[in-house]
């Protein structure tokens, strides 16, 4: 395994594990620790409009990483080099995101 696949296996975990314990929030409120930003943000919606989830890139220009609530994973992309892990408990984000999206209807 490359030194660029460990790190981005790395930041994937870590990212993950935010996701899962609770520390992923996209909103100004709360801890400091647990705020992140989403660069791009991609909902998937079926035919009729209705919200299924959403992909957020939380990382780019290097590694590209991003958070899929449809798929429930967090991915990793790097030059060649891809990974995912699962997430578990995130019904939080994806409600927040979701909340989003009906702002744009």
């Amino acid at each position: 395994m490359s030194d660029c696949e460990k790190q981005l296996r790395h930041m994937c975990k870590t990212y993950a594990e935010d996701a899962s314990n609770g520390c992923m929030m996209f909103y100004p409120d709360g801890d400091e620790n647990c705020r992140y930003e989403a660069y791009a943000i991609r909902y998937i919606i079926d035919g009729s409009g209705e919200y299924l989830g959403a992909r957020l890139m939380i990382a780019g220009g290097g590694p590209n990483v991003w958070v899929d609530t449809f798929e429930g994973e967090i991915q990793g992309f790097w030059g060649s080099d891809k990974c995912s892990f699962p997430i578990w408990d995130y019904e939080y984000i994806d409600d927040y995101w979701e909340e989003m999206y009906k702002c744009l209807s």
